[in-house]
């Protein structure tokens, strides 16, 4: 096998130097990785990572994510209108809106006549400039001097004007409120309504004759309002009362109870409101009336009892009664005898009732009545019905006859 030498012409010329033979492909070991290289790959793990975490993330949530941000918008447009109208009202509080010109000529009608007379209307003034009081003085003054009598004359003037003004401002003003109250005309209507209250208000005068109380959350008024002996109206409507009022003036002569939570009444509760004309008891829990108990409402015109959980017709009922509701009740027969007496009645509602049938001779007394409400009951097509049936040809044969039936 045959080496290279390399031949060196150094020395002498005759020898050859060997020198060790080289091979004439080098061997280089690997290059190693950059740092760049390692740091740019890890940033694109991470991103690639951060990608799918967030994608995920989105994916898993999207419904929550929404549900905030249409929060947050209106959150921002509530804000964004109450900074808007906040603005606005200091605008109008530095910088009043200008009114439009009134017309200068107004049409106004003349009583008799069917032509309209042009009049000037009054042109407001509360924008001009108020003139200097050098020019007109004060409160239009005239500025220029006058004679000292004249001067003297209008002073006393001044003077008196001046006391008389104190005098209205000292004298005693009728009050126009009591305790929250509302008083069109005070000593005599009281109006306390819609006021939140639970007692009455020990402010109102004792000379009171029309009392409203309605629209509160009154649960007992018992033996409160005996003090207003001049008390004929009073409205007790709309409250909480569970029983009826006890201690009640014997001057009444209205008295409104209607859509409270009274459940029963009895004699005692009536004894002494001989002066009653008018009792509405409408849309109350009433079961059940003692026997008796209005027989002492003698001068008794008009009694409502309708929206209530009665079974039958009180018993005892006044002879005084002219109009009389018992609709919306739970009442299935007609007793004669509760009928009988109401010889002056001329409205009787019995209807949305559980009524079958009317009993014979139910009606033949009521000699006076002119108006019969008997719709949307549960009525029977049997021989029972025939009274009603006959009753009604009858009363429609006479001469003068004009009962309704409905």
């Amino acid at each position: 096998m045959a080496f290279p030498f390399n031949m060196s012409m150094e020395g002498s010329g005759d020898e050859q130097e060997l020198i060790f033979p080289t091979s004439r492909a080098t061997h280089l070991p690997p290059p190693s990785p950059t740092p760049i290289l390692s740091i740019t790959t890890t940033f694109i793990r991470i991103k690639h990572f951060l990608f799918h975490e967030v994608v995920d993330f989105l994916r898993d949530n999207m419904l929550l994510i929404i549900v905030v941000m249409s929060l947050l918008i209106v959150i921002i447009f509530i804000a964004c209108c109450a900074s808007a109208m906040s603005h606005k009202r200091k605008l109008e509080a530095y910088y009043p809106p200008k009114k439009h010109a009134h017309r200068k000529y107004m049409a106004v009608s003349n009583k008799g006549a069917e032509q309209s007379l042009l009049v000037p209307n009054k042109v407001t003034t509360s924008y001009l400039r108020a003139p200097s009081k050098a020019l007109v003085g004060e409160k239009g003054k005239d500025p220029r001097p006058k004679p000292k009598e004249v001067q003297k004359a209008e002073d006393v003037e001044e003077v008196e004007v001046q006391k008389e003004e104190e005098k209205k401002k000292e004298e005693p003003k009728p009050s126009t409120s009591t305790g929250g109250c509302c008083c069109p005309r005070p000593g005599v209507l009281i109006l306390c309504e819609s006021l939140g209250l639970h007692v009455l208000p020990r402010s109102v005068p004792l000379t009171t004759s029309a009392l409203s109380v309605a629209r509160n959350h009154l649960c007992n008024v018992d033996n409160v309002l005996w003090r207003y002996s001049s008390l004929q109206e009073l409205s007790l409507g709309h409250n909480r009362l569970e029983r009826f009022p006890r201690g009640l003036p014997a001057s009444l002569e209205s008295l409104q109870l209607q859509e409270n939570r009274i459940t029963f009444i009895t004699a005692g509760d009536l004894r002494n409101l001989g002066n009653l004309t008018r009792l509405d008891l409408e849309d109350n829990r009433i079961r059940a009336i003692q026997p008796g108990a209005l027989l002492s409402l003698t001068q008794l015109k008009m009694l409502s009892l309708k929206g209530n959980q009665l079974s039958r017709l009180p018993s005892h009922l006044p002879g005084s009664l002219t109009h009389l509701d018992v609709s919306a009740n739970c009442i299935s027969t007609l007793d004669l005898s509760s009928l009988t007496v109401l010889v002056n009645l001329q409205v009787l509602k019995i209807n949305s009732n559980c009524l079958r049938s009317v009993p014979e001779r139910a009606f033949d007394g009521l000699t006076r009545l002119r108006s019969v409400e008997l719709a949307n009951n549960l009525w029977v097509c049997e021989c029972d019905i025939m009274y009603l049936y006959r009753w009604l040809l009858m009363d429609s044969n006479h001469d003068n006859a004009n009962t309704t039936l409905i």
